[in-house]
């Protein structure tokens, strides 16, 4: 799963049939937002922290935006 749309088309691309991209609207919980600051010492351990999920921008883990 993927928030970036440009990302869903590249792989849908990939697939004879052109494969197939679905839009979701999701419940993320109690979200964590990674920053420079955060990211090394907390990637890895939000879930105990009693975090549902993780984002991190762009570029804070070294590549393009995420979403865990």
């Amino acid at each position: 799963m993927t928030g970036d749309l440009y990302k869903a088309h590249s792989y849908a691309r990939k697939h004879a049939c052109g494969g197939c991209i679905l839009v979701l609207m999701v419940e993320v919980g109690n979200c964590l937002h990674l920053d420079e600051k955060t990211a090394h010492t907390q990637r890895s351990t939000w879930a105990d922290m009693g975090y549902d999920s993780v984002h991190a921008a762009e570029n804070v883990l070294g590549f393009g935006p995420h979403w865990g």
